[in-house]
């Protein structure tokens, strides 16, 4: 897959381009629906599907104070994208000048002059330009203007409810994981690298990686069934997300028990990927109470691991 940073040369590298365009956080079923439909036009004409991705999000530009937590790094998105076969990104830097760009601007200097665009795929409800003033009916008018197809793809529907990143959020905040699975077409999974920690797992004979700050969207609070992935390898695992209120700390942490595994991996990069939350934080009376809490939750995390395995 190859990677752009600006909108110049693409269009000498690539003949009969057909694009998509947003920021595609989460890589959900959605987007990989248009992923999909991109691909299969591209096939017909013989050209090359390009996604155009903004970086960094638009609403840290326009609307900062409501910008949502990301689902998936930058990192995680391309590698995602290069799995579904894309074969070219523009990573589009978004600023405030790129904000106040019109339509008719980005329509005719963008993707007509530079791209030389075959055919846009796009979702129903995609807006683009200063203040949102394009739309799918504004495209398909230019597209017979300036002679490129306009491919719209209706939402893609789970229980009656059209998958977004907005509501695999709210799942993820909630703590339903299975739930944000379905939404996503995979386990949701945070990234990050294994820092040193107050070593209280050790001594309560449950050693943990802990992952120092992240930029992803922490789930809920609680103990998780999860599955951890190191240098190419998978291992079933536990991970709790909060204060351990138990010991009354004020810093959230998290911080994984990886099952049979006694290697050392601080300062190394390791994924998360969520598969159920078993229960809440809680005090527990005593340090013995909470060993014996955590002994209970790894063996029922062994019996059910086995069916992710």
């Amino acid at each position: 897959m190859k990677i752009f940073y600006d909108f110049e040369k693409i269009s000498d590298n690539f003949k009969n381009i057909l694009v998509t365009i947003g920021n595609f956080d989460g890589i959900h079923l959605g987007h990989q629906k248009i992923f999909k439909e991109l691909q299969n036009d591209t096939a017909l004409l013989n050209g090359t599907a390009l996604v155009i991705n903004f970086v960094p999000h638009p609403r840290s530009v326009i609307d900062p104070l409501r910008t949502p937590p990301l689902l998936t790094t930058l990192k995680s998105r391309l590698k995602l994208m290069q799995e579904m076969g894309i074969e070219a990104v523009l990573l589009a830097h978004f600023d405030r000048n790129f904000a106040e760009i019109s339509p008719e601007k980005f329509i005719k200097e963008y993707l007509v002059d530079k791209l030389k665009i075959k055919e846009i795929v796009i979702g129903e409800n995609y807006f683009f330009g200063k203040n949102k003033q394009g739309d799918i009916d504004f495209l398909k008018k230019n597209g017979k203007i300036y002679n490129f197809k306009v491919h719209s793809v209706p939402p893609f529907i789970i229980d009656e409810k059209i998958v977004s990143s907005s509501i695999i959020r709210d799942f993820i905040r909630a703590g339903d994981m299975l739930s944000a699975k379905k939404f996503l077409g995979r386990e949701y999974s945070i990234c990050g690298k294994v820092v040193n920690g107050s070593k209280r797992g050790k001594k309560l004979g449950f050693p943990t990686a802990n992952l120092q700050a992240i930029t992803e969207l922490i789930p809920k609070k609680g103990v998780y069934y999860t599955k951890v992935q190191i240098s190419g390898r998978e291992f079933a695992a536990l991970t709790n997300i909060g204060f351990r209120p138990t010991f009354d700390e004020k810093n959230e942490i998290i911080e994984t028990h990886i099952l049979n595994f006694n290697e050392s991996i601080y300062d190394k990069e390791i994924t998360i990927l969520f598969i159920k939350k078993i229960r809440d934080e809680k005090k527990f009376n005593s340090e013995s109470e909470l060993k014996a809490q955590i002994a209970k939750d790894i063996e029922q995390a062994k019996r059910e691991m086995v069916k992710s395995f």
